[in-house]
């Protein structure tokens, strides 16, 4: 079991440095992000949609808006 828990904390430690780069590079964006963005910067990972909820609570929580995309009615 010991082997899952290091494995469970160097994945959220690896999680925890790309937010901080995403972060960094919201800033370089006037702080602003498109989702697809941050999904593209994230697809090397497992990404599911809790992760994505804590995502986008660390960028709101660091004033960076997200833009989602537009969905039209056909």
């Amino acid at each position: 079991m010991e082997g899952w828990t290091k494995v469970m904390d160097e994945n959220m430690v690896k999680f925890t440095e790309r937010l901080k780069e995403l972060l960094a590079s919201a800033k370089k964006k006037k702080n602003v992000l498109e989702q697809q963005e941050i999904m593209e910067f994230f697809s090397d990972m497992e990404f599911d949609a809790d992760k994505m909820d804590k995502v986008l609570e660390f960028l709101e929580n660091n004033g960076v808006d997200v833009l989602l995309p537009v969905i039209e009615d056909v």
